[in-house]
């Protein structure tokens, strides 16, 4: 096997892994022979030289990066240098679907099996990669970097030819921009079929019989680019085009090659249109051909021509025809119904599984009145109000006090969420959902940066919910405010606290403004009965669902995790046609709620059983685990107090305990959050009757709340009240009840021989578990005694230990 990926996560260079432009410094470095590490590629050229090096079986990127480290080899070549050996190749898919990067990387695939996992978005990838954009200013920019090059006299008879052709299409934009029709808010735009825009092509000079001429011109350009780079070690700069001047030839070549060819078979399934509107651009500072940006931006009026596909199809006829099968796998394919349609194939095999998890582990809820009785409506006009505002803001608060740790709330759109922010800081809900939760907002733009900083301290807020002995903090848990379609619902594990709820509000329709989708619709229409494909408003729906349903797959991302999902928009209770859409598993759960107050009933319920569930669970493991290897004849000691009140040992029933690391110490668990103060009263014992059957005898031991129950450093500890025999200085050595060595299940002083297996609670008792010595033979006893007298070591002799479950 091998794993194809990009140089950002391969490169190990010193210098090279660090600079923002790693693919044209690596080439450079490759070129004048400087890189160290592209020469030991060959180290690892083969599996077995794999395996020498430690790695024997399936491996992922980070291990052959280390492994590669060791070697001294580039990880980038070397996962290149094993595909002629490889039966399993791994790749993003944009490796197969742009051609451009399939001849770059050497794929070839002529009856292989192709998996596409993650393919939801396959769609639109495929689009994606047989369109281009590109804006009036960047050919501009071209049309100066070529004849910067043919002014010197470098390379005239290929660069003067492409200079032409950029400046006539930049003319041409500027001639038609004032032929616009405005279609929005600072927007206007022109559309034109592929065949009218062929008839405009060819009174440019660019024709089906031009066409290889103008591709030769942009080859040896690209020859040139190549050649010159590697002088730049030598001379400092190379006179040559800019590699931003070579993605956009590559990218025309790679349209008009479609729009070209001599059947003019992929014609119908483009739009060109030329579309204005206003933008927000880096500010550039320039010396000579030098460029760079200052970091602010500037609102500028820009003119985009874009060749848009409308048949991901297109893409697929170089991939699905060669291949032996092509398989798509997505835990949220759902609806499927357009997928053999849209990409031209045809899948005889179609599969919708069940989850994985129980029906109690998820609770599926629509919701169609807010508090007030507000019908919860996000189409377009319902969400602009107040009323509706306030109320998504009331229930989404009450559903924070109920559901602990982390929960995702996701809108339809980004201006959406910007108005309900502003509306809720202007209103008291938003001071009162940032008590109970650390409220994140996904951020808009691809700034990677701030998005992993908010990202981490969201985590860092769900941890720190799970922190047993964080009593100062009234916070419990983190509240992700983000949108469908955007970076949180698309390829992050939200997993077990990290979301124990994700909450929908409305149907996330595309905009049905944006020109792109409104082309697709009539395109869709048109060729709907011809080509078989889902009329416009069926294939506008089903990317709304798909949307929908990846935002609610964020929750329960594996069989032992449990969730709530809540869909908050009155349009679900109304018609199965607006349920039809969601995902097998959600279908099938699914509740309908008209009253706010049911639903977050309900919901209290489904979360409190679902806590109590786990801990009873782990303390039935617990048990389970302590069985194989102890044979007690006494399990359980109870201690009773009539003075036992809450105090001073307060029992927080709402507030769940983290999971333990039970490969830390497998015998501890405590069901509460516990917290204590310092009163000093006496817990006595001694009205548990001495014959019980399921009790130990404790009636001679005396336990004093406040000065033997200790929280510190993450352990809480019950010593006994002789405070001279067992000091809280020698706890790391002591527990507190043991039996004696004759095994007649009586609690002494004696330290050695019990092992406290749990701790549980309720309103005035305290429950300890022992696990201790049966009645038997004195030899199988002391074998018991030092295996109970082993586990205590193990485990700091600590009664409670609470670990980060993280």
């Amino acid at each position: 096997m091998t794993i194809l990926s990009s140089r950002d996560f391969t490169c190990i260079h010193p210098k090279i892994s660090k600079s923002s432009s790693k693919n044209d410094d690596c080439r450079l470095a490759i070129e004048v022979g400087s890189c160290v590490y592209h020469h030991n590629v060959p180290r690892l050229k083969s599996h077995q030289a794999l395996q020498a090096k430690g790695i024997q079986s399936a491996w992922d990127i980070e291990e052959f990066v280390q492994v590669c480290n060791k070697s001294k080899a580039c990880p980038y070549y070397a996962a290149r240098g094993l595909m002629d050996q490889s039966e399993i190749i791994f790749c993003p898919y944009n490796y197969l679907i742009e051609s451009s990067i399939r001849e770059m990387m050497d794929i070839t695939l002529k009856n292989q099996i192709i998996i596409l996992d993650e393919a939801h978005n396959i769609e639109d990838s495929a689009r994606d990669a047989t369109s281009l954009e590109i804006t009036a200013l960047t050919l501009k920019e071209m049309i100066d970097d070529l004849d910067f090059l043919v002014d010197r006299d470098i390379l005239t008879g290929h660069h003067g030819p492409i200079k032409t052709l950029c400046y006539k299409l930049w003319s041409w934009i500027n001639d038609e921009s004032h032929s616009l029709k405005n279609t929005g808010f600072e927007q206007a735009s022109k559309v034109w079929s592929a065949i009218e825009v062929l008839a405009i092509f060819e009174r440019m000079g660019i024709s089906v019989e031009s066409f290889p001429t103008i591709q030769h011109h942009v080859s040896k350009i690209a020859d040139h680019e190549h050649a010159e780079y590697s002088k730049k070690a030598e001379t400092g700069i190379a006179l040559a085009a800019s590699g931003k001047t070579l993605i956009y030839l590559k990218g025309m070549m790679l349209i008009f090659g479609y729009l070209l060819r001599a059947d003019k078979k992929y014609c119908t399934d483009f739009k060109i249109t030329l579309v204005k509107s206003v933008v927000n651009i880096p500010v550039e500072a320039t010396h000579g051909r030098r460029r760079w940006r200052t970091g602010e931006t500037r609102k500028q009026w820009t003119y985009s021509l874009n060749f848009w596909c409308m048949n991901p199809a297109v893409a697929f006829d170089d991939i699905g025809p060669p291949a032996h099968s092509v398989i798509l796998t997505s835990g949220t394919l759902s609806p499927m119904n357009s997928f053999s349609s849209e990409l031209g194939l045809t899948f005889s095999i179609r599969l919708e599984a069940a989850h994985v998890i129980d029906c109690s582990q998820a609770l599926v809820a629509t919701l169609s009145e807010g508090i007030k009785g507000v019908s919860l409506n996000a189409s377009y006009r319902s969400a602009e109000t107040f009323a509706f505002q306030d109320e998504l803001g009331n229930i989404i608060y009450e559903a924070c006090k109920i559901i602990p740790h982390g929960i995702l709330c996701f809108l339809p759109s980004y201006n959406l969420l910007d108005k309900i922010i502003k509306r809720w800081q202007n209103t008291d809900i938003w001071n009162a959902l940032n008590t109970i939760k650390t409220v994140i907002v996904e951020p808009r733009g691809g700034n990677k940066s701030v998005f992993d900083d908010l990202l981490q301290k969201f985590y860092d807020s769900v941890n720190n919910s799970n922190d047993a002995l964080n009593v100062e903090s009234n916070s419990s848990g983190a509240l992700f405010l983000a949108v469908c379609r955007g970076k949180v619902s698309e390829g992050l594990d939200f997993a077990d606290d990290n979301a124990r709820a994700v909450i929908t509000v409305g149907i996330p329709y595309p905009n049905v403004k944006d020109l792109k989708i409104e082309l697709k619709k009539k395109y869709n229409d048109e060729f709907s009965a011809q080509r078989d494909l889902l009329t416009g408003k069926e294939w506008y729906e089903i990317q709304a669902y798909r949307a929908l349903n990846q935002a609610l797959g964020r929750c329960i991302r594996n069989r032992n995790d449990w969730g709530a999902l809540l869909l908050l928009d009155d349009r679900f209770g109304k018609s199965t046609k607006y349920t039809d859409g969601l995902a097998k598993w959600v279908r099938q759960r699914i509740q309908h709620f008209n009253v706010a107050s049911d639903a977050l009933t309900s919901l209290s319920s489904f979360v409190s059983m679902r806590v109590e569930d786990c801990e009873s669970s782990l303390s039935t493991s617990t048990q389970e685990s302590a069985s194989k290897s102890f044979t007690p004849d006494k399990k359980k000691s109870v201690v009773s107090s009539p003075v036992f009140v809450r105090s001073p040992l307060t029992i927080d029933l709402s507030s769940p305990l983290s999971k333990p690391n039970l490969s830390s110490c497998g015998r501890f668990i405590s069901a509460r959050k516990l917290l204590t103060d310092h009163s000093q009263i006496t817990m006595k014992a001694n009205e548990i009757p001495d014959n019980a059957e399921d009790v130990l005898n404790v009636t001679e031991i005396d336990f004093n709340a406040g000065s033997n129950i200790n929280c510190e450093n993450d352990e809480l500890m019950i010593t006994a009240f002789d405070k001279d025999v067992l000091s809280p200085s020698s706890r790391s050595t002591t527990s507190l009840f043991s039996y004696n060595s004759s095994g007649t299940s009586t609690v002494t002083s004696d330290p050695k021989n019990v092992c406290i297996d749990q701790f549980s609670d309720s309103e005035d008792e305290l429950i300890l578990s022992a696990v201790g010595i049966g009645v038997g033979p004195i030899e199988d006893a002391k074998e018991e005694k030092q295996m109970i007298s082993k586990y205590c070591r193990n485990c700091g002799s600590t009664l409670l230990h609470y670990v980060d479950s993280t």
